[in-house]
């Protein structure tokens, strides 16, 4: 392909076109509903090792090449933040690439340097979010084991603080508050239909009665006897107001 500037013959390499072509095809694979995120370094990696424009028409095919993965990045993003609903939200990964149209030979290194650090920085966000939701279901299947957050950060490989502010963003309470409901709401219909409270408590993670005893009273109000007493509906109303995620 050629084109003209001022007069001046622009050649677009064969081979530098297939690179670029092949690169994005790469990273674009990677942008899969209900795959792993990409990897900082994935994002890095595609960045550092696009061939060099080497005239303005390779330049404004770069251009539009990172612009068609910038729309695809913010498909994949809205995906991840939002699933399948319909709402509108901006992601930054198109404005380093929105600007006029301006030609500048070093172009292709910085603009495609701020594109990929935009896309680094949701890709982490939507990493923390994804540890946060792991975490909750670890905490549903596993209740009746006891791991501090520390040990449940090193196995997401995130840092303890982080994911624990995230997940409070993400269900609106600690890690150790939506065990707690987690396990409550369990030991319910057991006390309910007559199980002795010293066995429930062991069943749903805790070490002691006692322990029941005080997560049971500070979340529905209740003793264990007062639990045998309610209806089969109200221990279901009781169940799904502690459900996690709920009020």
């Amino acid at each position: 392909m050629s084109f003209t500037d001022t007069g001046e013959e622009l050649t677009i390499r064969r081979a530098w076109l297939m690179e670029v072509n092949r690169r994005s095809q790469e990273f674009a694979g990677l942008l899969v509903p209900g795959e792993d995120l990409p990897e900082p370094e994935d994002i890095d990696a595609f960045v550092r090792t696009l061939p060099r424009a080497a005239n303005v028409a390779e330049i404004s095919l770069l251009k539009a090449r990172l612009l068609d993965l910038a729309l695809r990045w913010t498909v994949f993003t809205h995906a991840r933040f939002h699933g399948g609903r319909r709402c509108c939200c901006s992601f930054a990964t198109l404005e380093p690439l929105a600007g006029g149209w301006r030609i500048d030979p070093r172009w292709d290194v910085a603009v495609a340097r701020q594109w990929a650090d935009a896309c680094a920085e949701i890709g982490e966000r939507l990493r923390d979010r994804q540890n946060a939701r792991r975490l909750a279901s670890e905490l549903v299947e596993r209740h009746r084991e006891h791991h501090a957050l520390t040990s449940h950060a090193e196995q997401l490989g995130a840092a303890p603080r982080a994911l624990a502010r995230t997940f409070r963003d993400e269900f609106g309470c600690t890690p150790h508050a939506f065990l707690t409901r987690v396990r409550v709401a369990r030991a319910v219909p057991k006390l309910a239909s007559g199980d002795k409270t010293e066995s429930v408590a062991s069943e749903v993670g805790y070490r002691s009665k006692k322990d029941l005893f005080g997560a049971l009273r500070k979340l529905t109000g209740l003793r264990p006897s007062e639990v045998q007493r309610l209806s089969a509906e109200q221990v279901a109303t009781i169940v799904e107001r502690l459900e996690p995620g709920r009020n």
